[in-house]
């Protein structure tokens, strides 16, 4: 599993829901959970969608994502120095294959506090003189996955733009998931 530094300092709640990508290194994985904190530490809605490549290739297209895990009345506890909880999740996991980046969007329906995340610092810090237009930047990683910055969407209901708010507040800072990856290898069948 890949746990993002406690902190606490630079934490923050998307108002709804949070979109980020993980990228597997040489080997294929399986995201077996995610585990976050929220604002409340009560139980709430929610969903958790995925889809191939990055978020940001299909951000509002819910045709081009998959749920892997909904239920209501889920209990996350409020954040407090790396308390978390278990969002819900497919038992069959989620494949990302090596060198490849998976997209997530967690979406909380019944509050506006409901996903914490990392504010992990100005977009001016991460910029690289070569790709000066990058809009995503490695926040986390271990021997087998990276975390790769994502954005927080103010809508209550899932795959919803509130114009003119969602886009500008996007772009002045570097926003990481919080909480627990938990993963697996993918591990080739023997040969018969």
């Amino acid at each position: 599993q890949l746990r993002t530094p406690d902190q606490d300092f630079g934490v923050d709640y998307s108002a709804h829901g949070f979109m980020f990508d993980i990228k597997a290194k040489n080997k294929a994985v399986v995201i077996t959970g995610l585990q976050i904190s929220s604002g409340h530490g009560c139980p709430l809605d929610y969903a958790v969608y995925t889809k191939e490549d990055t978020y940001q290739s299909a951000k509002f297209d819910i045709g081009d994502w998959s749920t892997c895990g909904k239920a209501n009345r889920v209990f996350i506890p409020d954040w407090e120095h790396g308390t978390y909880g278990h969002l819900p999740w497919t038992s069959k996991g989620v494949t990302i294959q090596p060198n490849c980046k998976q997209g997530f969007y967690i979406h909380c329906r019944t509050t506006s506090s409901g996903v914490a995340y990392r504010v992990v610092g100005d977009v001016e810090h991460f910029v690289d003189e070569s790709d000066p237009g990058k809009a995503s930047f490695k926040t986390e990683e271990d021997d087998n996955i990276e975390l790769w910055s994502g954005i927080r969407l103010l809508a209550n209901d899932a795959f919803q733009l509130r114009p003119g708010i969602d886009q500008e507040q996007e772009e002045e800072v570097v926003r990481g998931f919080l909480g627990v990856v938990e993963y697996d290898y993918v591990f080739a069948p023997e040969p018969s």
